[in-house]
């Protein structure tokens, strides 16, 4: 009979495979912690967002009052019993 064959592998390979997976292991915990990062730092800049460009002017009551003369005048029109509107 020949003899049985050793369940563990050969000592030579030892080294390599715990370095191999000690490798895997650094780069799985490092790339998990980028992403975690990553979606922390990508939340809190939404929610503290510094807009850019110009602001917007802000129209006072008298500039405002000629546009809903105008829309008060359509939607009359709009609603005048002769009006029909052909979709």
């Amino acid at each position: 009979m020949p003899p049985a064959q050793p369940a563990s592998s050969p000592p030579e390979f030892r080294r390599y495979r715990r370095f191999l997976s000690w490798l895997v292991l650094g780069f799985v915990s490092l790339g998990s912690a980028y992403m975690l990062v990553s979606v922390g730092v990508s939340i809190y800049r939404r929610r503290n967002a510094v807009p850019l460009g110009e602001r917007p002017i802000r129209k006072g009551k008298n500039e405002k009052a000629p546009i809903f003369e105008v829309l008060d005048e359509d939607l009359e029109f709009a609603t005048s019993p002769g009006y029909e509107t052909k979709f």
